[in-house]
């Protein structure tokens, strides 16, 4: 559903950092970031809406907080059934994309480079890469508190606090080669997100999804100085995304159970591609 009433999305952010490099070989930097964004444009979630509206009904949220006056809103129900399962049964949820009053983010990346030339072996470079996000809040509607969005009670997220990036690259001549790694922190697992109240269901908060790691591997033969030719491979391991055990399906995917919203089911993907610079000289 449109909605005409959007306004236009106002952002603030300030960061500091240092880079230290001797020579062009290395190079060491790290840096701080905090954006502050306003009014930003996001699609409402089916799942979120529902939940909010369940929570409200159930009292866990204040009824009479700006989030509880918009699920309720959007969510229309039957009549009261002599039968329980068609009682207040779910008739329409309007969904829309909004103006969130307020999101905020900070972290530090930090990372290094370095280079060296093994003479008849080629040119050989190392690189590493380190993100870690130290805060990512927002808040949907003025007098909202906030949610925390590394929290997974408050926002149904597993969002990654650490991601960690490395390349290894090569080069001798004409021929080129690099691969790339990214290992993906551990996440909250499905229990850990649903579990509001663990002394009265039973369920944990504290579980977790282990960390998940990737490798791509690309080669590249330079034809002439105006072409080449490359094969890519991503997901050399042909891994899979890591497996929720306490995923229980309601959402209808098949197993493996994980979190699409995470990770991809993409497996083992070949690409050879041939590049032409019709602009060289």
């Amino acid at each position: 559903m449109s909605n005409p009433d959007l306004k236009s999305i106002n952002a603030k952010s300030y960061g500091f950092g240092f880079v230290w490099s001797p020579d062009h070989r290395y190079e060491l930097r790290a840096d701080y970031y905090n954006v502050t964004i306003d009014d930003e444009v996001v699609p409402q979630s089916f799942s979120r809406t529902l939940f909010d509206e369940n929570e409200c009904r159930q009292g866990r949220l204040d009824i009479d907080s700006p989030t509880c006056i918009d699920a309720l809103a959007r969510v229309q129900r039957g009549p009261v059934n002599a039968n329980p399962l068609l009682s207040e049964s779910v008739q329409l949820v309007t969904i829309k994309a909004i103006n969130i009053a307020e999101e905020q983010i900070s972290g530090i990346t930090a990372g290094g480079k370095a280079r060296f030339d093994w003479g008849g072996f080629g040119e050989v470079g190392f690189g590493l890469d380190y993100n870690v996000t130290l805060e990512h809040t927002t808040t949907t509607f003025p007098g909202d508190p906030e949610t925390d969005l590394l929290s997974p009670q408050q926002a149904l997220s597993a969002e990654f606090r650490t991601v960690l990036t490395g390349d290894i690259s090569w080069r001798k001549d004409d021929w080129s080669a690099n691969l790339h790694g990214i290992r993906y922190g551990s996440t909250p697992n499905y229990e850990a997100q649903f579990c509001t109240d663990p002394e009265a269901t039973g369920c944990r908060s504290d579980g977790r999804v282990g960390a998940h790691e990737v490798y791509n591997l690309s080669v590249s033969y330079d034809l002439t100085d105006a072409s080449s030719l490359s094969l890519t491979v991503n997901n050399v391991f042909n891994k899979e995304p890591p497996r929720d055990p306490t995923y229980d399906g309601s959402q209808g995917f098949a197993p493996p159970f994980y979190n699409i919203f995470a990770y991809n089911g993409y497996g083992r993907a070949f690409w050879l591609q041939y590049r032409i610079d019709f602009g060289a000289r």
